[in-house]
């Protein structure tokens, strides 16, 4: 193996071997530092650790968090060397290629985690282990698929928050109705049942709350969109075509299907039809509202349906009416 010339070449070599000897990552780097300082005073080329403290004395060096680790990083190593090189030569110029640096363009939590990486694995790893499942729990409470262990890590060293981290998920979301759950399912669950009620199909509801599509008024909601103000436009919609007493009824609260309760109760009754197959399209549902019918013309409405001799309530009716006529003429007692 060829000498080493440099503070980087020493602290490398150093590294492998200690690696070698079957030493931890952590218990490798201090050797390397080590071996690499011991070099560098012997060989009188500069002393990072005299230059690394007078950096860290410095305005802009002392917030910037750099170990001597940080300088035989791949990554942000480099650029930082060469400011420790030319610190005491031309400071004034160190300085700029400092702040100008990769590393002094990330963000505290980024440069935090990223030095616990490299000078304290143990508590690096558990801290990571941490943010992983924080953020996927807020992830599948919301909705959201899980994130890879890749992609967290990438997050966590890039000092990357909460909310950040959502607004990305949400970027590349794909809403699948009947299958997205948490937060989302349930938004979307509450804005279909009350279309539903109102008269208003799941291809309608977009366009009836101002969207293009159902993943815009998720984003929306997302975005801080209340649930209460789409609930409104529903209603809002709904009173279309509506006379004013649905309209105030609408107004306080209530949605098409309790207004038509009760027409639907009835029409259940006389042509025994499924309670849920009646709805607010159904044509007497419609004339019913329009002229304010009262149930009991209603009723006798529902009775020239073609339908209604098909019941047993009207062959109950026949019945009696036969056996009255029998009565009538003496034949039963």
């Amino acid at each position: 193996m060829a000498e080493p010339t440099t503070y980087q070449e020493v602290y490398e070599q150093a590294y492998k071997r200690s690696i070698d000897r079957g030493d931890s990552p952590t218990e490798a780097r201090v050797a390397a530092t080590a071996a690499a300082d011991k070099w560098s005073k012997e060989s009188k080329e500069y002393d990072p650790a005299g230059i690394l403290k007078e950096v860290r004395e410095s305005p802009e060096g002392a917030k910037l968090g750099i170990g001597l680790a940080l300088l035989s990083d791949k990554k942000y190593g480099t650029q930082l060397m060469e400011v420790f090189k030319i610190w005491r030569k031309d400071k004034n110029k160190a300085l700029d290629l400092l702040n100008k640096s990769a590393w002094a363009q990330l963000n505290k939590d980024a440069r935090d985690n990223y030095s616990l990486m490299l000078e304290r694995g143990d508590i690096y790893k558990n801290l990571l282990a941490n943010f992983k499942e924080k953020i996927n729990k807020i992830l599948t409470e919301e909705g959201y698929d899980k994130l890879d262990d890749k992609t967290l890590e990438d997050a966590f060293l890039s000092g990357k928050d909460e909310a950040a981290i959502l607004r990305e998920a949400l970027s590349g979301f794909k809403f699948k109705p009947g299958e997205t759950g948490g937060a989302i399912g349930a938004n979307y669950d509450s804005l279909r049942i009350i279309a539903k009620r109102n008269g208003i199909s799941e291809n309608m509801l977009p366009s009836v709350l101002g969207f293009e599509t159902i993943e815009d008024v998720i984003k929306a909601i997302q975005g801080g969109e209340r649930i209460d103000t789409f609930e409104r436009k529903i209603r809002s919609y709904a009173k279309t075509a509506m006379p004013e007493y649905v309209k105030g009824l609408l107004d306080e609260g209530q949605d098409l299907a309790d207004i038509i309760g009760p027409y639907k109760a009835v029409m259940v009754d006389e042509l025994e039809l499924p309670f849920n197959s009646i709805d607010i399209t159904d044509r007497y549902m419609q004339e019913a509202l329009s002229k304010n019918t009262n149930l009991a013309d209603f009723r006798r409405g529902l009775r020239k349906d073609s339908r209604w001799q098909y019941t047993n309530k009207a062959r109950e009716e026949v019945s009696n009416s036969a056996l009255q006529v029998l009565r009538d003429f003496g034949f039963q007692g």
